[in-house]
């Protein structure tokens, strides 16, 4: 038996007629906008709010909110005070979970567009300059990055990207405009310092005071050695590692020997030697290596302890 308009009885309507069941939060909002979506995603049984800001490089309009999306590519992923806690790149977003849709600020895609080339994250290394000092501190760490317009715990109004940073061994803070951050005379991003590598005489105390050649390497904040340098291109388990967090070192006078003591030695002093190398540069440049790895790796060590 047919229906009145043929076919059986009681069938639904095609796509294209009838109520669709999209809510249609992107309508009106076009390829290449820059946006801020409100999302939900399920965090076990629940559903989590977050926002999501990008520029839409892909809409798809089906029937169903399950078949519409929109995709965006530079996206980040904000909380709720509006701080970036994820870059996710290119991020598809499915229609049926999206609460809420609008144009984002221009500044801030504008911002974001400038932050490619740095990618500021939470836990970065900065040197700062302090215009009021006329110096550099070299100890600077991002705590905080802002994604969208926010303030302070004061309630000082802070525009997009700002950032926060710490340093003065950890007893200063401020926030910092975005351009200044992409200003070298002002905020520069602080490298690891290069790995330093060679021979040292090494003091040993087993039935007697006797010195042994071992081969050293100070790499991301850590003194090690191996017996030879073949030990150590081979992947061989070294002699001893020391995180160089706390480095106290004692120069001999006019000598080519120096203590090194660390906060993991447990007030064990290392007494290393460089007579083997004519000349004092070789002493100073282990001095130097030591000093910068050391600085890196009291930083880093500030970071994890949050």
């Amino acid at each position: 038996m047919s229906g009145p308009m043929g076919g059986n009885p009681g069938a639904q309507p095609r796509a294209g007629k009838g109520n669709s069941q999209r809510k249609m939060p992107l309508k009106g909002l076009r390829m290449g906008s820059f946006v801020l979506i409100c999302y939900r995603e399920k965090r076990g049984h629940q559903d989590e709010k977050v926002d999501y800001e990008g520029t839409i490089v892909d809409k798809r309009v089906g029937w169903d909110n399950r078949e519409s999306y929109v995709e965006l590519k530079d996206c980040v992923k904000l909380n709720r005070d509006g701080e970036i806690i994820a870059r996710e790149g290119k991020k598809k977003l499915i229609d049926a979970f999206i609460d809420d849709c609008e144009a984002a600020d221009s500044d801030m895609a504008d911002i974001l567009n400038k932050y490619k080339k740095n990618e500021w994250k939470k836990g970065d290394l900065v040197d700062i300059w302090s215009s009021s000092e006329k110096k550099w501190f070299t100890d600077g760490v991002l705590e905080e990055v802002r994604g969208g317009t926010s303030s302070t715990a004061d309630g000082k109004e802070l525009p997009p990207g700002c950032v926060k940073v710490v340093y003065g061994n950890g007893l200063r803070g401020k926030w910092i405009h975005p351009d200044a951050m992409n200003d070298e005379a002002q905020v520069k991003r602080a490298e690891k310092p290069e790995v330093f590598s060679g021979f040292l005489l090494k003091e040993t105390h087993k039935f007697r005071k006797d010195w042994h050649m071992r081969y050293f390497e100070v790499k991301d904040g850590f003194l090690t050695w191996w017996v030879t340098q073949e030990d150590a291109k081979n992947g061989v388990k070294p002699q001893s590692s020391l995180s160089l967090v706390g480095l106290m070192m004692k120069i001999k006078k006019s000598s080519t020997q120096f203590g090194v003591r660390t906060a993991s030695s447990k007030g064990v002093v290392y007494n290393l030697d460089c007579s083997h190398v004519p000349g004092t540069k070789y002493l100073a440049q282990w001095v130097e290596a030591l000093k910068l790895h050391s600085a890196y790796s009291n930083r880093t060590q500030k970071i994890t302890q949050k």
